[in-house]
């Protein structure tokens, strides 16, 4: 299905994502329900809303949501899943039937500070990496060199590292990558004083 596009405000299939959240430039698993965009098909895309119950999507307007294009879809004894892949952060405007949703998309800022928060961000990761030495740590501190732009590490490690759904959806909804990096920052600590403390280590 195609979406309908028109002075940055689209229609899109609406997806309901209970209890996760789909972040731009990441991908994510889910369960395709019987009656909830059960039609979709690889590449097309849908607005994916975070939800925190089945009550959630009569309260969807004016929420955040993530643009997606369908990556993958799959089946196995007779249910359905989809592999999802963020796009960008849109606004939903209006929902439709529960099924469609006019969307307007969120512009990616920039800004002064982003070259520091962007160093910021990667210093504290790699704290955060050391201190749980898993197997691909090394790996993930390489891979935390090349991501360019504030935006795209942000939603990174977001997606990575932060397990909690009600943080999750905050940092959808925080279109500014700066503020997002400043949340982020904060959550990051949090974590890395809870390993400290369960490890041990003194502060």
């Amino acid at each position: 299905m195609d979406a309908k596009q028109a002075d940055n405000v689209v229609t899109l299939p609406v997806f309901f994502l209970y209890k996760k959240a789909l972040f731009p430039h990441c991908s994510l698993e889910a369960a395709l329900k019987p009656g909830q965009a059960g039609d979709l098909r690889e590449n097309d895309e849908a607005a994916v809303v975070p939800v925190r119950s089945v009550l959630g999507p009569f309260f969807s307007r004016g929420r955040a949501a993530v643009k997606a294009r369908v990556a993958g879809v799959s089946e196995s004894g007779g249910n359905r899943r989809v592999e999802l892949y963020g796009l960008g952060r849109v606004k939903i405007i209006k929902l439709i039937d529960l099924k469609y949703a006019l969307c307007r998309g969120v512009p990616e800022l920039s800004g002064d500070d982003d070259r520091e928060w962007l160093e910021k961000l990667r210093r504290k990761a790699q704290e955060l990496v050391f201190l749980i030495n898993v197997d691909t740590s090394d790996r993930l501190i390489n891979l935390l060199e090349y991501i360019a732009g504030l935006g795209r590490l942000t939603d990174f490690l977001a997606n990575y590292f932060i397990l909690r759904f009600s943080r999750r959806v905050l940092l959808v909804k925080t279109a500014d990558p700066v503020k997002r990096a400043r949340i982020l920052f904060s959550f990051l600590e949090k974590i890395i004083e809870a390993y400290k403390k369960k490890k041990g280590i003194e502060r």
